[in-house]
């Protein structure tokens, strides 16, 4: 009897970036009946180049361990970014799959944000700075050798948008316009950690599988820095040197060094720098409050762990 090969997607985790993405990852991928791919976000619909190579090679990349669970998902934040990735899952799969979609109150997802992309070397402003000019880093985008994408803007809409990818109504309007409502679930981040348990359980219902134990004490995605940013900046940005040592080093021995110097280049974050470095309702106020009330709108409730 011949590998069983995926071929279709059951449910699709759509964001958003920093909302607890991976953690929900973590936990489903302890349970048998669900199949994720093995890299976790697995970059398709929404990078041009990569979806121009088909969902031939969509499977046979990111699927190519499964061994015949009963639901196949993707969970992958930046989904979030562009309605057409919405679009190309809906040419692909139709509507009959499940959406779910995670919110984290958008002032503290704008920080953590900004926190991983100093991490990675990407960002060298200050966080206020930084938000003050995403505008202008998105509408004058430029040519970032060696990033998955040559699409402008691609990049600083993914490492710079601090503030607008914590707008989340008009996505979810969107999404609530492709999909039937009853295959859409959204939940909120800061109520997934009080309460795993049974948002865990909720979530399985609707996927329409049967309920685990679990382990949902994991720790995902713990708030660190860099020690060196000149060493982060070196391991995830293009440079003479690293093109020059890929023709000595073979690529699964770089991908293996590059994430143990990463790692060991990282320190928790202190209780200091986990403190806001702004004042939060006038962040709260300026950008998010109108984005907000519509969500509110869409939900059909009050969001009140962000009050």
């Amino acid at each position: 009897m011949g590998k069983v090969k995926a071929d279709r997607i059951d449910f699709f985790c759509l964001g958003a970036q920093k909302a607890g993405t991976t953690l929900l990852h973590d936990i489903l991928k302890q349970h048998q009946d669900i199949y994720l791919p093995t890299e976790k976000e697995a970059h398709f619909f929404d990078v041009n180049e990569v979806y121009y190579k088909g969902l031939i090679y969509y499977f046979s990349t990111y699927f190519d361990t499964y061994s015949g669970e009963k639901v196949i998902g993707n969970i992958n934040p930046n989904l979030q970014i562009e309605k057409r990735s919405i679009d190309r899952i809906i040419d692909n799969f139709g509507t009959n799959i499940k959406v779910l979609f995670l919110l984290r109150n958008p002032v503290n997802r704008a920080y953590s944000h900004y926190l991983m992309s100093r991490k990675r070397g990407y960002e060298k402003l200050g966080f206020l700075e930084a938000i003050k000019k995403e505008p202008i880093r998105i509408s004058n985008s430029v040519y970032h050798k060696g990033y998955e994408s040559k699409e402008k803007g691609h990049f600083e809409k993914n490492h710079y948008g601090y503030i607008s990818r914590g707008l989340y109504s008009e996505m979810l309007k969107y999404v609530f316009e492709k999909f039937p409502e009853e295959n859409v679930r959204i939940y909120v981040f800061e109520e997934l950690l009080a309460d795993k348990e049974n948002t865990i359980k909720d979530i399985l219902t609707f996927l329409g599988i049967e309920q685990q134990n679990l382990n949902f004490d994991l720790k995902s995605n713990s708030g660190q820095k860099a020690v060196s940013f000149g060493v982060s900046k070196f391991l995830n940005t293009p440079s003479i040197l690293k093109d020059t040592l890929k023709f000595f080093i073979p690529k699964t021995f770089r991908r293996s060094l590059k994430r143990y110097v990463y790692n060991k280049n990282l320190k928790p974050l202190s209780v200091s720098e986990k403190k806001r470095p702004y004042d939060y309702l006038s962040l709260k106020q300026q950008f998010f409050l109108e984005d907000i009330k519509q969500l509110e709108q869409i939900l059909g409730r009050k969001i009140e762990v962000w009050e």
